[in-house]
């Protein structure tokens, strides 16, 4: 592993961790799965008519189905800075593709990423 492969796999992390702050992915999920508690009750609440809960539940559903594709959408377009550091250093010779690729796949690097990022999103909370 050469340190151009760690350099360009690091910068790639931190690029993936500030556009996940950036983009505001975890209010959009948390928001959804709100969306889908409220019409969970809607069906379970005694008090409405089978219309009203009807009205209330589709209107849920679409909310749900467009929140699923912001989140989708959103989703790749934090992979993209990420990509373009990879695919950039790997055009200038810095460091190959698939070596890049190899170390980020490596258990010690996912790990340690995933708990890199949950700590910083818990921080700036």
């Amino acid at each position: 592993m050469t340190f151009s492969v760690v350099l360009t796999s690091l910068a790639a992390i931190a690029a993936f961790a500030l556009a996940f702050q950036v983009s505001g992915l975890l209010g959009r999920a948390l928001s959804a799965g709100g969306m889908a508690r409220e019409a969970m009750a809607v069906m379970g609440d005694k008090t409405l008519a089978d219309e009203e809960k009807e009205a209330r539940v589709q209107k849920a559903a679409l909310g749900l189905f467009g929140a699923f594709f912001r989140i989708l959408l959103l989703s790749v377009a934090i992979l993209i800075p990420s990509v373009l550091i990879v695919l950039g250093a790997d055009l200038a010779g810095l460091a190959p593709w698939p070596a890049v690729e190899d170390f980020l796949l490596s258990w010690e690097v996912i790990i340690g990423a995933t708990v890199l990022i949950c700590a910083l999103i818990w921080w700036k909370r």
